[in-house]
């Protein structure tokens, strides 16, 4: 066989297993980057959500609640998205994340030491601006470790 035909097949089948290596490569990348487009599209719906809350009409416990019932859903899209992240942010975003999922009513409604003469900024409830406050600064670091 002359060796023109011999590089010939070669070729072929080099650049035929080169492309499908190329294009399985760029349909994970592709893939990749929807998910982690959804999953911040679904953080800043929640973010939007948080931040437009009146907190002068809240009654106790509101807050909290808003937040636990996105919980479930925070868990399941981290979870899609993780592998994706790279390996440098990854312990920061699950720090975030679980760090999310595990606030307690201390934690989203904190009180302040209401004591007019040491603390004169108290107020005599539940501080939910230093709760949303919590609550934005966590999704924001899962958002910025998700790009």
């Amino acid at each position: 066989m002359p060796p023109q035909i011999i590089l010939g097949i070669a070729a072929l089948f080099t650049g035929g297993l080169g492309g499908a290596i190329a294009a399985n490569w760029f349909t994970i990348w592709r893939d990749r980057r929807v998910r982690k487009h959804a999953f911040r599209g679904y953080v800043r719906s929640i973010l939007a959500e948080i931040q437009a809350t009146d907190l002068k009409a809240l009654q106790e416990g509101q807050l909290l609640r808003k937040q636990q019932a996105t919980v479930q859903a925070i868990r399941t899209e981290c979870a899609k998205v993780y592998e994706d992240i790279c390996s440098a942010s990854r312990a920061k975003f699950e720090t975030a994340w679980v760090t999310y999922c595990g606030l307690r009513k201390q934690d989203v409604e904190p009180y302040d030491t209401f004591d007019p003469v040491t603390n004169p900024t108290a107020i005599s409830g539940p501080n939910y601006e230093r709760g949303r406050e919590r609550i934005a600064a966590l999704l924001k670091e899962m958002l910025n470790h998700a790009r």
